[in-house]
Parts: C-alpha cells; sequence; structure tokens
C-alpha cells in the first residue's frame, strides 16, 4: 500500500504526524514542493500547475491514495484531480469551519489561512450557506507559512501574530481557525497569546477519512517506511522535517 502526503513545504507533517500515530503498514511518500512555496501568495494559475505536476509524480511512483493535506491545493485542485484521476483516492483538508461552528455557533469565529483560500469562491459560499456571515472574520496570516519554513524563532512568530490579531476583541470569538497547516506549528504560540481561545484544525478529520478509504479499498498492508520528496535540495529542510515528525526519513530524492 503506497500513500502520498502532499504539500508545499513543511506544514503537511502536521496532518502526517497525526497519520503515523494510527499505526498504518504504508509506504508514504511525502512529497514537499519547497522550491514554490509559498503557496498562498503566488498566482492561482501558476500554484495550480504546480500542484498538477506534483501530484502526478506520486500517482507514477504508485499512490493509490494521495493525502493532500494543503489546504490551498486541495480549495483550488482537489475536485478537478478527482475527475482527471477518478482511481486514485484524493483527501483534502479545508478550513474546519463546520467543526468550529459545531463546537459553538453562539460566538464569533476568526478563520486564519492563506490569502488564496481566504478568496476562494468555495470558502465564502460555506460561510454563506451556513449562514454565519455575520460570526466570521477571515484573517491572512501568510508570513506564518514562511516562518515554519525557516523554523523561525519564537519570539519572531508570537510579535507577528501580536500585530496580527491584535485589532480583535477576543471576548467576543470563541475559536479560531487554523486553515492552513502550517499554521499548527505555531500551536502553542497561538494557545500562548489566545489562552481562552478553542484553537481548531482539519487534521484529525482527515485521519479519520484515511482510515475509512483504507478499509474500504481493502489495500494491502506493507512495512512502513518514509520518503521524502523535495523539488530543491535542502538539509534545513530536512532537519525541521525529522525533528517536527521526530523520526528519521528513509529516503530522500530530488525531483
Amino acid at each position: 500500500m503506497k500513500i502520498g502526503v502532499f504539500d508545499s513545504g513543511i506544514g503537511g507533517t502536521t496532518v502526517f504526524k497525526e497519520i503515523l500515530k494510527q499505526d498504518i503498514n504504508a509506504q508514504f511518500y511525502y512529497f514537499a514542493d519547497n522550491k514554490n512555496t509559498p503557496y498562498g501568495i503566488k498566482n492561482k494559475e501558476e500554484v495550480k500547475n504546480y500542484i498538477i505536476k506534483n501530484i502526478e509524480y506520486l500517482v507514477n511512483v504508485g499512490c493509490e491514495i494521495i493525502v493532500i493535506a494543503c489546504n490551498t491545493a486541495t480549495i483550488l485542485c482537489i475536485e478537478n484531480l478527482r475527475k482527471k484521476l477518478p482511481n486514485i483516492c484524493f483527501i483534502g483538508i479545508e478550513p474546519a469551519i463546520k467543526k468550529a461552528i459545531e463546537n459553538d455557533n453562539k460566538k464569533k469565529i476568526l478563520v486564519t489561512a492563506t490569502t488564496i483560500t481566504l478568496k476562494e469562491e468555495k470558502i465564502n459560499n460555506l460561510i454563506k450557506n451556513l449562514e454565519i456571515t455575520d460570526k466570521v472574520e477571515l484573517l491572512p496570516l501568510d508570513r506564518l507559512v514562511i516562518y515554519a519554513e525557516k523554523n523561525s524563532s519564537k519570539i519572531e512568530v508570537k510579535k507577528y501574530l501580536k500585530e496580527k490579531l491584535n485589532k480583535y476583541k477576543f471576548n467576543e470569538y470563541g475559536q479560531i481557525v487554523l486553515g492552513c497547516t502550517h499554521f499548527p506549528i505555531f500551536k502553542e504560540e497561538f494557545k500562548e497569546i489566545l489562552p481562552n481561545i478553542k484553537i481548531v484544525d482539519g487534521s484529525k478529520e482527515v485521519v479519520k477519512n484515511l482510515k475509512n478509504k483504507i478499509n474500504d479499498m481493502n489495500l494491502k498492508k506493507t512495512n512502513t517506511c518514509t520518503t521524502l520528496i523535495l523539488t530543491k535540495e535542502d538539509s534545513e529542510f530536512i532537519d525541521n522535517f525529522n525533528r517536527l515528525l521526530n523520526i528519521n526519513i528513509d529516503t530522500a530524492l530530488y525531483i
């Protein structure tokens, strides 16, 4: 059983970490497009081309399930990928707005993500359809992606978050949605700044969907190993990857 996990960079480790906790016996291929990250501030069509090219690589190495551990990539491409590649099982992640409103529909919700994700019609239609337009605020935090990729200091991250969050009256808010897989890397920093706000992300739902798909597809179990695929050689990325997952990768490939 071969399972691909795709992200623009290091952010997908927040999802992959949850997957590894489940003792799923599979050959994992973690694909990070570190040459082109961050996606969230680039031209949408340019990003789509990156995503499709990279997903095709995972298909060509034999991945039967591909987890798109990137909110931007899911929002932009997952529907087209499912049409284009019907034999591949795609599991995506999107800002956990539904989960947040189920938790508490009384207080406001702050939804954070990349600029591309928050501008997409799909997100805004979801908010309208749930009839929560008056309860939701959207906040792009694109620089967090760069901080995660560079393994920036806690001081630098907290300074940025305080600058961005300072304008909100958080006694009116119950939850903050981390709608980019890079953002939960800084979950502790969010907690320190917003100790009374519930932090929500969609990683556990992805794992639940993955386990269900594996059972439904009756895939053959294999010895667990991880291959890291990068689009640019970068030893610091590998160190960061190993640190965040607390593992030593079996193989690193550069394409």
